[in-house]
């Protein structure tokens, strides 16, 4: 009988348990959810305005390039070409160094790493 009584009084506490670590879990899911669709929201966008980005440039630099050949074709057919590649490549590896940074500045996650160290702090002596 002793016995019966005393885990009755640790029902309510393992109930409870169950219930905090349900509602844990379920705020964690919650979280991860919500930054789950705002990076492919930022992915989708990023895609979206690289793709016009690349068609547009590829587009302008043929046109550009062609223009400046036929303006120079008589005299300086050889020097206007390796300036125009030049250029381009001074361009391709600005363009590389900007996406480098952008995508080490975007750091996806960072409220769901943020809380599961918390509540590992917490949990945890």
């Amino acid at each position: 009988m002793d016995a019966h009584k005393a885990s009755e009084p640790n029902k309510p506490s393992q109930e409870g348990l169950i219930r905090a670590i349900f509602n844990l879990l379920s705020s964690h899911v919650s979280l991860f959810v919500i930054e789950l669709q705002e990076a492919k929201d930022f992915t989708w966008s990023y895609f979206v305005h690289v793709a016009i980005i690349v068609v547009c440039s590829v587009l302008f630099f043929i046109m550009f390039s062609v223009g400046i050949i036929a303006y120079f074709w008589d005299s300086y057919r050889l020097t206007a070409i390796l300036g125009l590649l030049g250029s381009y490549l001074l361009i391709i590896m600005i363009a590389l160094i900007n996406l480098v940074r952008i995508k080490k500045k975007t750091k996806l996650f960072t409220s769901s790493k943020e809380e599961l160290l918390k509540d590992k702090e917490e949990l945890l002596p």
